[in-house]
């Protein structure tokens, strides 16, 4: 997939903007418009964002839909995406924002859609770049287990495990019954933590439920960091 990509982002085109310079009209004039709509709250954007990245990449979407050099009026615009600032994704079906949909309508053409996916494999597939079937479901054991991840966070914030940042921060895990160290300045990203269990993912999404090699007590007491790695913000709400 790295390979893939690699080759989209150096192909020579006119519709590349990494391939301009930042003093050319086409890259001026992107960013521009980009912090022209950013700085009126103007979506893709998270309200505690500080750069237009987002709206430079939606910008530069419009531009090429805009200006394809063919008389085709099939084209349509594929998004691919796990951030929420360009839609949701729920039961596994992507939707773009009410608001950058009526925004392409009026630009661009209400005849063109726009396709949102969270899937590398399914954009790929929409320009017709062959994908395999490996490949395929390795990418979705990885969204699986970003979900979980992400579904973590939103209890650790009810807790103490999750930082300033948004990072899951470092923790310390003891078994509850012989108090043997299990980790030790643990990942966050990289452990599920349910009802004082720990599940390790492996390298396909997978999870492990994690025992203590003494007593093989799945069991444990949590100690989280007291500050984030990195943005240095004590991780308990008491501070």
């Amino acid at each position: 997939m790295y390979k893939i990509l690699q080759k989209l982002v150096k192909y020579k085109s006119q519709y590349n903007l990494c391939l301009y310079d930042e003093t050319s009209e086409e890259f001026l004039n992107t960013v521009s418009l980009a912090n022209t709509y950013f700085n009126r709250a103007y979506p893709p954007r998270k309200k505690k964002d500080t750069s237009c990245g987002d709206r430079i990449n939606w910008e530069w979407c419009l531009h090429c839909v805009k200006n394809i050099d063919d008389d085709s009026q099939t084209h349509d615009l594929v998004i691919v995406s796990r951030d929420s600032d360009y839609g949701i994704t729920y039961n596994g079906q992507s939707y773009i924002n009410d608001w950058l949909r009526k925004e392409f309508a009026e630009k661009i053409s209400r005849k063109r859609k726009i396709i949102l996916t969270n899937s590398l494999v399914e954009g790929l597939k929409h320009i017709d770049v062959t994908v395999s079937r490996q490949t395929e479901l390795a990418e979705k054991r990885e969204i699986i287990r970003l979900a979980r991840l992400e579904a973590q966070k939103e209890l650790w914030e009810q807790e103490e495990g999750i930082c300033f940042c948004g990072s899951n921060v470092l923790f310390d895990a003891q078994c509850s019954k012989c108090w043997e160290y299990v980790l030790g300045d643990a990942d966050g990203e990289a452990y599920r933590i349910e009802n004082n269990r720990i599940y390790a993912y492996d390298q396909f999404g997978e999870e492990r439920l994690l025992k203590c090699d003494k007593c093989g007590c799945d069991k444990m007491h949590i100690e989280y960091g007291q500050r984030c790695s990195w943005c240095e913000h004590r991780a308990s709400k008491d501070d």
